[in-house]
């Protein structure tokens, strides 16, 4: 049962591991800072990410934890379905960190720069340098996962 699961799951993980998986994330990520942005809670968490960077970074590095650890284990026992859906959440939780991050540090740059709308442009900014780091694997991974652990953190 193990080997058909596996067989069956294999072609989406070649697409992904592939070239589509830059594009799926920058997509992820954008959709979550554009409903964030939309919603007016993007300003709310990049605030709260700002005054309280540790505890923002240590929620978020146990929330992906969380994800990641059992997800590492339902693959490694053979049930992918479940580990799939776990990873998913975890990359959908990281994107939705990234996001804040991205907003906060290009709003700063916007910000200091004097420029227009720093709200609409920093969100713009930071998105785009996100998609900048995705050519260099390496840099792209590390943004991701800081980033993304240094994103939302419940209120207080």
């Amino acid at each position: 049962m193990g080997a058909v699961t596996a067989a069956a799951f294999r072609p989406v993980l070649g697409w992904l591991g592939a070239a589509a998986w830059p594009q799926v994330f920058v997509t992820l990520t954008g959709g979550a800072l554009l409903l964030l942005f939309v919603s007016g809670l993007a300003p709310l968490l990049a605030r709260r990410q700002r005054h309280a960077p540790m505890r923002t970074l240590a929620l978020g590095v146990l929330a992906v934890a969380t994800l990641l650890g059992p997800a590492s284990g339902l693959a490694l026992v053979g049930l992918l379905g479940p580990a799939l859906i776990a990873a998913a959440l975890a990359a959908l939780l990281i994107a939705v960190g990234l996001s804040v991050s991205a907003y906060d540090a290009g709003r700063t740059l916007a910000t200091r720069a004097r420029l227009p709308l720093p709200d609409m442009v920093g969100a713009l900014v930071g998105l785009s340098a996100v998609a900048a780091t995705l050519s260099v694997p390496p840099l792209a991974f590390a943004v991701a996962l800081i980033g993304g652990a240094w994103g939302p953190a419940p209120s207080s």
